[in-house]
């Protein structure tokens, strides 16, 4: 018997308002977050405090 699988959804966040910039990543019904940061930008998130945390 197959179970039946339901969809996922993902919320994005543009930090930059720019889809090749920094962006904030939350999938429901999990409590964590993904931070997807260019390298060159990686020093502009430094005031950031979620990202000087454990878990990072």
């Amino acid at each position: 018997m197959q179970r039946k699988k339901f969809g996922k959804t993902i919320r994005i966040f543009l930090m930059d308002s720019i889809p090749d910039g920094r962006m904030a990543c939350e999938l429901s019904n999990w409590s964590g977050k993904a931070y997807k940061i260019p390298r060159g930008m990686i020093k502009e998130c430094s005031d950031r405090p979620e990202l000087n945390s454990t878990g990072v």
